[in-house]
């Protein structure tokens, strides 16, 4: 029994996907200053003391830019599905040509 049923780019894409991730979480993490035990995270940029990166917006940012390319791939990839023609409609097209052509 197979561990995962679809194809090998899919489980490439899933491990990239869960790499980068976690390379976010990390620069996140480690930029926000919640590591920091000599002084508090900064909460803002007026309460910043310019060593820390206030990145209360990149979280939001990262998600929709990440949304907005995936939601692309899927349409332009429903719409790369179909416009390919199935064996059928090809012969059918190739044998309505002619008439086209003599009319």
């Amino acid at each position: 029994m197979a561990l995962f049923h679809g194809s090998k780019w899919t489980a490439i894409l899933i491990a990239a996907l869960v790499v980068v991730g976690g390379a976010y979480t990390i620069l996140v993490v480690s930029q926000s200053g919640l590591t920091d035990e000599a002084e508090p995270p900064a909460v803002g940029p007026l309460e910043s003391s310019g060593q820390t990166m206030d990145l209360a917006a990149l979280p939001w940012t990262m998600f929709l830019l990440i949304a907005t390319a995936v939601l692309g791939a899927a349409i332009a990839y429903g719409q790369y599905r179909a416009s390919k023609l199935t064996r059928a409609e090809r012969e059918q097209g190739d044998k309505e040509v002619p008439k086209v052509y003599e009319e």
